[in-house]
């Protein structure tokens, strides 16, 4: 089953559990592992961004981005 059909399965389903194979399960716990630490990557990016320009700040030559 592809993580799109068990992504739309779960959204038409009316119940609260719904029945998924290993294989399928194992697929859609990886691609939420995958985004999630894309999302936790840009999160620490920005936040080196943010201190980068911070620590800037006391020069005049620095120009913030």
């Amino acid at each position: 089953m592809k993580l799109k059909k068990i992504i739309k399965e779960i959204e038409n389903n009316d119940e609260s559990t719904i029945t998924v194979d290993k294989a399928s399960y194992i697929a859609l716990l990886r691609e939420v592992n995958r985004l999630r630490f894309k999302c936790s990557q840009r999160g620490a990016l920005s936040r080196s961004k943010k201190m980068a320009c911070k620590d800037n700040s006391d020069d005049p030559e620095a120009v913030m981005v």
